[in-house]
């Protein structure tokens, strides 16, 4: 079952992405990212008090901290929750849900090169060559996008942004579990995006009253698929890395990119050619082979 749940995780993962890729193309006038920032920094607050409720049944006294390792998991939130989560939406916006999903699915393998550059973690020779797949089948897939007149090449510094925000969050976090309890590594980072999402709002001036005017039936209805798919992934995802572990749920999260191959190709009414779809199948693979050739687990 944990095999399964965490290939359910990445279906939702995909379905969301799809539905927010619908909502921005024929929504042009809705501001569908403001509105989603404010909601994924609700959703991050009401998690920072589900914390603060189950820290209070357990213990009156907060724990000791040193400075570095409460420093850690809140730029993990910052870099993975608030600016990978942000970046991950522009990218769909400017570069398209196919280019999206497929690239910032190599971001457990960048965890992996991160991991042995800053950890001292051991990537073997078969890791190098699932790598070596991984950069080759990105580099093929971005290069047909020169043919599209539309697409700007400087847009994918979005996508670039989401993988290696992700990739941080999964290093800071891990790293930090060696020596406070994960729950507590969870809280600093939830605390963490919260003050994410605050800067990306005061920055780019997104005033909740002039979206919530724009709201209708139909496009709120999207917004809260969007939503639930995004929590249902999120859900199915830990309950594959308590099944199976954390490498074994991350590659069956990443089919997500075969899911978003499929359902663009359904519902979006976009192209897949046969590039693509080797492409595709090169990243999933060289993902694959980049996460099982760790001696340590993520």
């Amino acid at each position: 079952m944990g095999y399964f749940f965490g290939g359910i995780s990445g279906f939702f993962w995909a379905l969301s992405g799809v539905l927010y890729s619908y909502l921005y193309t024929n929504y042009p006038n809705f501001n569908a990212i403001g509105v989603l920032v404010y909601i994924l920094l609700l959703s991050e607050f009401f998690s920072f008090l589900n914390l603060s409720v189950i820290f209070s049944f357990r213990s009156r006294k907060i724990p000791e901290l040193k400075i570095k390792y409460a420093i850690l998991p809140f730029f993990s939130g910052v870099f993975g929750g608030a600016v990978g989560m942000y970046a991950y939406l522009m990218s769909i916006q400017y570069i398209g849900i196919e280019y999206t999903a497929l690239l910032s699915s190599s971001y457990p393998a960048i965890a992996a090169l991160l991991a042995c550059i800053f950890l001292k973690d051991k990537l073997n020779s078969v890791g190098v060559a699932g790598f070596f797949i991984l950069i080759v089948s990105s580099v093929m897939l971005i290069l047909p996008s020169y043919q599209h007149k539309n697409l700007d090449y400087f847009y994918f510094i979005f996508v670039c942004i989401c993988s290696i925000g992700w990739s941080l969050e999964v290093v800071l976090s891990s790293y930090t579990m060696k020596f406070i309890a994960p729950e507590l590594v969870y809280a600093i980072r939830v605390l963490g995006a919260i003050s994410g999402y605050f800067v990306i709002i005061f920055f780019n001036k997104i005033e909740i009253y002039s979206l919530l005017h724009l709201l209708t039936i139909r496009n709120s209805s999207i917004i809260l698929f969007v939503l639930a798919s995004g929590f249902l992934s999120y859900f199915y995802y830990y309950k594959s890395i308590g099944l199976v572990g954390p490498i074994r749920a991350i590659t069956m999260n990443i089919t997500y990119t075969i899911w978003t191959v499929i359902m663009s190709y359904l519902f979006l009414d976009i192209d897949v050619n046969l590039m693509t779809i080797l492409c595709c199948l090169g990243m999933f693979i060289g993902t694959c082979i980049t996460l099982s050739s760790r001696k340590v687990p993520l």
